[in-house]
């Protein structure tokens, strides 16, 4: 069992410490991967992030060692992290409401993987091409003018396009709603 406090509590150290990372998997042209990932040099609080990234995951999330990089860092890092469409999905679901900083990265990431969640290699589309750049955009200082096309690309997705099924083919009608299909080419 996991309480809103635990969960508070990661997504504020997810906020300051972790990174959602959203790619296009150069190998499977049109494959989407996600990653939720946080490395420190603090063992039990990485511990404790995993233990809670397993419930909200309902997946198999291990503590790995990364060791120092000579010139770079001197100390023993450990690394958490969920890489599974799915499990990513639950657990952005669960921190959104908590989330700061990376809220709304977050919210994006979970538009694309509603969609995409079903299908094991999901044709990405424009739309999420261009979600994907703000997303890169939105990891800057100066992300002012990305921060307005984001809430621009929340306010566009209806709900046919966020939902779990894959979205009806164009022309067809549904709820009194034409819906259509994006495709990159």
């Amino acid at each position: 069992m996991i309480l809103d406090t635990d969960i508070a509590w990661l997504a504020g150290l997810l906020d300051g410490e972790g990174s959602f990372v959203l790619f296009k998997d150069k190998r499977a042209n049109r494959s989407i991967n996600v990653h939720i990932s946080m490395n420190m040099v603090d063992k039990e609080t990485v511990e404790e992030a995993a233990r809670f990234l397993r419930i909200l995951s309902r997946d198999r999330v291990p503590v790995r060692e990364k060791y120092p990089i000579s010139g770079f860092s001197r100390r023993l890092q450990y690394v958490v992290d969920v890489s599974s469409k799915n499990g990513c999905l639950r657990t952005l679901e669960a921190l959104i409401p908590y989330l700061r900083t990376k809220k709304l990265q977050a919210e994006l990431i979970v538009t694309i993987l509603l969609r995409s969640v079903e299908w094991r290699k999901y044709p990405c589309t424009a739309l999420d091409h261009a979600t994907m750049d703000v997303i890169k955009r939105l990891k800057r200082a100066d992300c002012g003018e990305a921060r307005t096309e984001a809430l621009q690309i929340l306010g566009q997705v209806t709900p046919s396009q966020a939902s779990r099924e894959p979205a009806p083919m164009a022309g067809n009608r549904e709820e009194g709603v034409e819906t259509s299909r994006v495709s990159s080419h």
